[in-house]
C-alpha cells in the first residue's frame, strides 16, 4: 500500500473509530474525529483487514484502480483478426559459391567386348596384260584366258578391276570389252565371281581406254579354282576389233567367313 493510500485509509478508519473516555464515572461516548488523531500515528495493523470499501478510498486511488481494471481487460481480450500478408520482400544477393567437393571413388573397370572378325587378304594378283584375241562367239569356246587361281572352302569377297585400251592399232569396230572370273559348277556357265563390261566411246585412235570395277561375294562349300578370262561383244555378233585390244586384270579376294 503507498503512502498516500495508507494516510487515507487510516483518516477514514479514525474518523469512525468510538472510544468510551473514563473519570469519575461513566461517560457519553463519542466519536474521535481526525483532528484528534496524529498524522501517520496509525499503520496498517490498527485496521482490520478487509474492513474498507473502495469508496472509502480517496478520489485518486480510485481512478488509478479503474485504470488498472481497463488494463487487464485489454490484455485479457479477444485476439483479433490476422491481418492481410505483407508484400514479397526483395530477393536477397546470391550467396558465395561453395567449394568443390572431394573427387568420387573410380568406377570398376567394364568388361572386355568381345574379338572382333578378322577379315584376312586371301587372294591379291595383277595378272600380266593379255591380248584379247577373239571378239563375238561363243564365250565358252572363244575367250581368252588370262590367269586361274584356288580358294578354299569358305565366304569370300572378290574385287575385279580391269582396264582394257588398244593395243597400238588403228581399230576398227568399238565392241563392249568383258572382265570375267568363273567357278567351275554343275550350271553351264558356271558361278560368276565377277564380271566386268566397259566399252570404249568409239572406234578412233583418241579413245583408247576404258575401265570397270566388279564387287561380289561368293561362298564355296570345298576348294575351288576360279578361272579369269578377257572377251568381247558387237552389236551385230561380228567379230571386228579381234586382237585390236588389250586387258589389264587385278584381282584381290578377302575371307568374310
Amino acid at each position: 500500500m503507498n503512502k498516500k493510500l495508507k494516510v487515507a485509509a487510516v483518516a477514514s478508519a479514525a474518523a469512525m473509530l468510538l472510544v468510551g473516555f473514563s473519570g469519575g464515572g461513566a461517560q457519553a461516548a463519542k466519536w474521535i474525529t481526525g483532528s484528534q488523531v496524529k498524522n501517520e500515528s496509525l499503520t496498517g495493523a490498527d485496521i482490520k483487514n478487509g474492513s474498507l470499501g473502495q469508496k472509502e478510498l480517496s478520489a485518486g486511488i480510485q481512478q488509478r484502480l479503474a485504470e488498472v481494471k481497463k488494463l487487464k481487460a485489454l490484455k485479457n481480450g479477444v485476439d483479433g483478426k490476422p491481418g492481410t500478408n505483407g508484400a514479397d520482400g526483395k530477393d536477397g544477393v546470391d550467396g558465395k559459391d561453395g567449394k568443390d567437393g572431394t573427387d568420387g571413388v573410380d568406377g570398376k573397370d567394364g568388361t572386355d567386348g568381345v574379338d572382333g572378325t578378322n577379315f584376312e587378304l586371301t587372294y591379291a594378283n595383277t595378272f600380266p596384260q593379255v591380248t584379247i584375241a577373239n571378239i563375238g562367239g561363243s564365250f565358252a569356246s572363244r575367250a581368252t584366258t588370262v590367269g586361274s587361281f584356288e580358294l578354299p572352302a569358305g565366304k569370300y569377297l572378290v574385287q575385279t578391276d580391269a582396264l582394257f585400251r588398244h593395243n597400238g592399232t588403228t581399230p576398227t569396230a568399238a565392241p563392249s570389252l568383258q572382265a570375267a572370273l568363273r567357278v567351275a559348277d554343275d550350271s553351264a556357265w558356271g558361278l560368276d565371281a565377277g564380271s566386268i563390261f566397259a566399252t570404249l566411246p568409239g572406234a578412233t585412235a583418241y579413245e583408247r581406254e576404258a575401265q570397270g570395277t566388279s564387287l561380289r561375294v561368293i561362298t564355296l562349300t570345298e576348294t575351288k579354282t576360279v578361272k579369269v578370262s578377257a572377251f568381247g561383244y558387237n552389236p551385230d555378233g561380228s567379230a571386228a576389233g579381234s586382237g585390236g585390244f588389250a586387258a589389264d586384270i587385278t584381282v584381290a579376294v578377302q575371307k568374310v567367313g
